[in-house]
């Protein structure tokens, strides 16, 4: 039976894969297995039309479980995960982060803010067969309030004056419609913020850090500075320069490392990636004097890294960034401002930062398969693996995974011959395509 948890919590399609009965005995199950020792959970979602739904399942499995369930309402996975750490609660968020509408998740943080690690999961898991029995024994209220001491924490960090800054923000119609465009706000930024209503009918949908073409149309016909797309959930952000030029999570932690190594907050020297991260930001780093450690996807990982080898800068290609002195997970909002002030700091501009940092051609390819389980364990996935391997040579690789949230294979292949990279990509998605796909 495949795993229930994935990369990032437990996902599915709202109300099929993940239902009513599956949330309740999710929470009933965490209640009893770490919940109880607190006895109180912060419960948080993203805009989805699902999250009401969902959160009233999962608030019946807590209480009948006995949590003391906290709504906090709409807010960032990252305000979430600060809050916990703050008050010492256990935490739920219920996001599918930057998936498409119908999905939704729900996602465990522990009283210090982090997500919990595989073992722990599974601990939750090995319960599920325990079903709530309908007493109710916690309570539910709702603090809404809660959500403007993240933004007031985050403020905190920063001592910045950007009047005379012209920033776009794309919200995605998701959890960072007021967040962060309220935060740039009060830095003095003149803001242009789009797709910044809480519709959970477009949340993802052709906007956003997934789709960041409209970012940088806007960027350039608003004559920006710089822009940023955020996801729905707000753990993770790509940014734009004043060219319409696509600066993504490995383009920013670059800057950020130099950047925080002239600060002294780099100890260490050194940061931890993941193995989607570019060659092209492994050279730059090192001859910067900076290493480059990697783990598998998924910012958690990258966090569990940081915290075994006392690191302070970590994340993905994908936007996903964690600065250990300022927060335990992804988080958007504040990797955008960091961002910005290691810019306005140094005197630096973003457009040349950017041209700094060279890029290997990167393909990046999704096959919809009907069990990724066995594509993966095929003999067919290890052949294409080392033949592509072979071709590719020193100066080149090629990672086929499953996606940790949806029914996909993931192929990505690296090169310097960007020719050779397309061949061996296209070749090895339609063989992956012919023999798995849908």
């Amino acid at each position: 039976m495949p795993r229930l948890f994935g990369t990032d919590g437990v996902r599915g399609i709202a109300g099929d894969e993940l239902n009513e009965e599956l949330a309740s005995r999710l929470a009933f199950a965490a209640s009893q297995q770490f919940f109880t020792k607190d006895g109180k959970v912060l419960v948080g979602k993203d805009t989805r039309l699902s999250g009401d739904m969902i959160e009233s399942a999962l608030a019946s499995g807590f209480v009948s479980g006995g949590c003391d369930v906290v709504s906090v309402g709409i807010i960032p996975t990252p305000g979430l995960a600060r809050l916990c750490k703050e008050t010492g609660h256990f935490g739920a968020v219920i996001s599918a982060s930057h998936n498409p509408i119908e999905y939704n998740g729900i996602k465990f943080f522990s009283p210090q803010g982090v997500k919990l690690r595989d073992e722990e999961e599974d601990e939750i898991e090995a319960r599920m067969s325990q079903k709530p029995n309908g007493h109710t024994k916690g309570t539910f209220t709702k603090n809404t309030d809660l959500c403007e001491r993240y933004c007031q924490d985050i403020a905190s960090f920063f001592n910045l004056d950007l009047g005379g800054r012209k920033i776009v923000l794309d919200c995605a119609y998701g959890a960072t419609y007021a967040v962060a465009p309220k935060l740039f706000k009060r830095l003095g930024a003149d803001v242009v913020a789009i797709n910044a209503e809480p519709d959970g009918s477009r949340i993802n949908v052709d906007c956003g850090s997934t789709m960041p073409h409209i970012l940088c149309k806007t960027v350039l016909e608003q004559k920006a500075d710089m822009g940023f797309a955020f996801d729905g959930d707000g753990d993770r952000c790509i940014a734009c320069d004043s060219q319409g030029r696509i600066v993504d999570g490995d383009k920013m932690m670059g800057i950020l490392a130099k950047y925080m190594v002239k600060k002294n907050r780099l100890p260490g020297m050194a940061i931890v990636t993941t193995v989607m991260t570019n060659l092209g930001l492994e050279e730059h780093l090192s001859a910067n004097g900076i290493k480059m450690e990697r783990t598998k996807v998924g910012d958690r990982y990258v966090h569990q890294r940081m915290t075994e080898k006392g690191l302070n800068l970590g994340g993905e290609q994908s936007g996903h960034i964690i600065i250990a002195d300022r927060t335990t997970t992804g988080d958007g909002t504040l990797s955008a401002i960091s961002l910005v002030e290691a810019l306005e700091e140094t005197g630096a501009n973003l457009s040349d930062e950017l041209d700094l940092i060279p890029e290997y051609p990167q393909i990046l390819l999704n096959v919809k398969v009907k069990n990724r389980e066995e594509a993966m364990n095929s003999p067919l996935v290890a052949e294409l693996t080392q033949k592509a391997q072979e071709r590719l040579g020193k100066h080149g690789r090629i990672l086929i995974r499953s996606s940790g949230t949806e029914a996909l294979i993931r192929i990505m292949v690296e090169a310097v011959d960007e020719a050779l990279c397309r061949e061996i990509a296209f070749n090895t998605t339609e063989k992956i395509k012919s023999r798995y796909g849908v």
